[in-house]
């Protein structure tokens, strides 16, 4: 494999340096990081304790110490030094052959590897890397072996999308969604005001032919005033953009729904309104012994609700 590339401007318009051999470098890098004596050519960054918090300061830190703008996730493409190198090289010669493409940055691979149905992640608003953190630290308890992938909002790569509303961003997640894993049904995970994404997601997919596995929101506020009066209203409807999640009015469509909360949240009735917006089977699920203010060992209680969701989804794939 070659490993010399000879780049003479990275994107925006940096200076880097010609003819420099990059793999010591990313060797070098990424033992520091991880903090290992020896990083080989075909370790993989993952499987030495690397994870995908880590990612995108490891790609920026070599990026710094090459003189390179490097993708944000261009770690996932590329997790051995030996592929990074020849991935560097490739994007040198203008293209990525026999590398997996880059995603956008706001496509989050929470949970990069495994073979089971990928599970497609809405995570809360307000601070979107802490957001981000939160359902990795759940994903990290789920399955090691099935695929999560986390949607942002706040990417200036979304900016076209944004200005659409929210059917237009759940356009921009299904493209997405679909290059990752082709056809459905899909399985949607939304965590508070992500919900209104993961639901306008599943009304364009039902709307296209596609099929839903099933939605599990946890703790998505919906109020009565939100529930659209509309008789007769169908899953193709188009509903017209809106500004921000507050203002979505969740049509009604044939989706099966899980619903887990605190028992906070459930004895307040927040959720209450999802129930009359679901035709499909409804299911409300209470974290036992949870409130508002107790978080001991929370994300572990929240992923085995995930994978019971889960696993309860796939049954009734099978069953047809």
């Amino acid at each position: 494999m070659n490993d010399a590339v000879s780049i003479t401007q990275a994107e925006g318009g940096k200076s880097v340096l010609k003819n420099c051999r990059p793999l010591p470098m990313i060797q070098q890098t990424w033992a520091d990081l991880l903090g290992v004596a020896v990083f080989g050519p075909d370790d993989d960054f993952f499987e030495l304790g690397g994870h995908s918090l880590m990612a995108a300061s490891a790609v920026a830190r070599l990026g710094e110490r090459l003189g390179l703008d490097l993708p944000a996730n261009a770690l996932f493409a590329a997790p051995t030094p030996a592929e990074m190198a020849e991935l560097i090289a490739e994007l040198d010669r203008g293209h990525v052959a026999g590398v997996t493409p880059f995603r956008p940055a706001w496509v989050v691979p929470l949970q990069p590897e495994g073979a089971g149905r990928p599970v497609f992640v809405f995570p809360a608003g307000h601070n979107e890397t802490g957001a981000m953190a939160v359902e990795a630290r759940v994903v990290a308890h789920v399955d090691q072996d099935r695929p999560f992938w986390g949607f942002g909002r706040d990417d200036p790569g979304l900016d076209h999308a944004r200005a659409g509303g929210i059917p237009a961003m759940a356009a921009a997640y299904i493209e997405q969604m679909q290059a990752i894993q082709g056809s459905g049904p899909y399985l949607l995970y939304a965590n508070c005001a992500g919900a209104p994404y993961a639901w306008d997601v599943a009304r364009q997919l039902l709307g296209d032919g596609e099929a839903v596995a099933g939605i599990l929101l946890y703790e998505a506020p919906l109020g009565p005033e939100a529930i659209d009066p509309e008789p007769a209203v169908t899953p193709a409807l188009i509903s017209s953009p809106m500004p921000s999640a507050r203002e979505y009015r969740p049509r009604p469509l044939p989706v099966d729904l899980t619903l887990l909360m605190t028992r906070f949240w459930w004895e307040r009735g927040w959720s209450e309104a999802w129930e009359q917006v679901a035709l499909g089977s409804v299911e409300t699920v209470v974290i036992p012994g949870e409130t508002e203010r107790a978080f001991v060992r929370r994300d572990e209680r929240i992923a085995r609700h995930v994978r019971d969701w889960i696993e309860q989804a796939e049954a009734r794939i099978q069953r047809g």
